[in-house]
């Protein structure tokens, strides 16, 4: 047995509660929660396929700020990342929510002083014709995480824009 297998099967034997484990489990499975990667398994650094850049089109409702764009090509459906930033109670001009996750007792992620590339998303309204990119509530390790999920093909140069909704540009764009 290699070491990888060692450390599943500790991690394994560590789960004494059974009512962790989903009816019907196979008893000849091991049952794992979470991965255990190796300490040498490669990390990424930063988002793949996407920069951060400033505005610089005078024509751009946003010029000045900054948008995200893709350096190559993304496809439909591809996976982006994972919408980072501090857990909150409260929403806020850079929180995205957890939607359908019961019992969480939070209110979203707030990316305004903390986060990483896909806080620079801009809403498509104003700039383009329609969203390519959504947000998805899911759990992976027994966390809600908030992934970013391209909904067309995006071509290198075009700027990633999402739907911030209805409720983000009554509060902070449709203000009278």
């Amino acid at each position: 047995m290699n070491n990888i297998e060692n450390k599943i099967n500790n991690l394994y034997n560590k789960i004494k509660d059974n009512s962790s484990i989903p009816k019907n489990w196979p008893s000849n499975i091991k049952y794992i929660h979470f991965m255990n990667y190796h300490k040498n398994f490669p990390k990424k650094s930063f988002i793949k396929k996407v920069l951060i850049q400033k505005i610089e089109d005078k024509n751009h409702i946003l010029y000045g700020e900054y948008g995200l764009y893709a350096t190559e090509k993304i496809n439909k459906f591809d996976v982006l990342g994972e919408y980072t930033g501090l857990i909150t109670e409260f929403g806020g001009r850079y929180v995205a929510s957890f939607t359908g996750i019961d019992k969480l007792g939070i209110f979203g992620i707030d990316a305004e002083k903390a986060g990483n590339e896909m806080r620079f998303i801009n809403d498509y309204h104003n700039i383009g014709l329609k969203p390519n990119t959504i947000l998805k509530n899911t759990i992976i390790d027994r966390r809600p995480k908030i992934l970013v999920i391209a909904i067309d093909d995006i071509e290198i140069g075009q700027e990633l824009l999402m739907d911030y909704g209805d409720e983000y540009n009554d509060m902070f764009i449709n203000r009278n």
